[in-house]
């Protein structure tokens, strides 16, 4: 005699939904768990000069966590591996080295200046000298950077190129123009690598039409 055993299509909605709940249980875990042994560590530069350095590590004193803030440590010590990131850190290199090298000479020889300048224009009051860029304004200006920069390593070689007449010197610059341009797109950061892609292909065009135009003037 066949037994008989209920498909998910005659099972209630709640009880179909307890079942395939009861039953990807076990692989939520395994991937939660996957999730949290590859979370990240917080960066020791935002640990000491944004965590540490806007919280007072005092015995007693806890961080709006109800964590006590000596848990944390003071500035200089490692961070822990229990300390994990709610994202991603930032990890561009070019980014990182801009904002932690160059954003304190930015802020007081380009950014103050200009701030003094605009206030002296408009006859203004200069009242509390700002703490610097921060936020939009200095994406954009590390955005600016980054797309200055890489225009002009895919300028420089087609510019190279050009001014070479001999085929052997030709192939040995672009060998070489070859070998760098990677080393480009690993640098630049995730959001100007998709900007990177679109002009590097504009600039292969603008490439072949000065190639063709040249030749086109030389013929006449």
């Amino acid at each position: 005699m066949a037994q008989y055993v209920p498909t998910l299509d005659r099972v209630s909605l709640p009880k179909r939904l307890f079942i395939i709940s009861a039953l990807t249980f076990p692989g939520r875990i395994l991937e939660e768990d996957s999730r949290i042994a590859q979370a990240h560590v917080p960066n020791q530069y935002f640990m000491d000069h944004g965590f540490r350095r806007y919280t007072s590590v005092n015995r007693g004193t806890r961080a709006p966590n109800g964590q006590f803030l000596s848990c944390y440590g003071s500035h200089g010590d490692a961070v822990g591996t229990s300390f994990t990131t709610p994202r991603k850190c930032d990890d561009d290199l070019f980014r990182n080295f801009f904002l932690k090298r160059l954003e304190g000479s930015l802020t007081s020889k380009i950014y103050l200046q200009c701030w003094k300048w605009y206030h002296k224009i408009f006859n203004r009051e200069l009242g509390p000298e700002p703490q610097g860029l921060g936020g939009r304004p200095l994406e954009v200006v590390v955005t600016a950077v980054e797309y200055t920069i890489f225009v002009s390593c895919l300028a420089g070689p087609i510019a190279l190129l050009s001014s070479l007449d001999a085929i052997r010197d030709r192939i040995i610059a672009a060998s070489f123009s070859s070998l760098a341009f990677p080393y480009i797109a690993v640098f630049l950061s995730k959001e100007a690598s998709k900007t990177f892609m679109l002009v590097a292909a504009y600039w292969a065009v603008l490439a072949v039409f000065i190639a063709t135009s040249g030749s086109g003037s030389k013929s006449c």
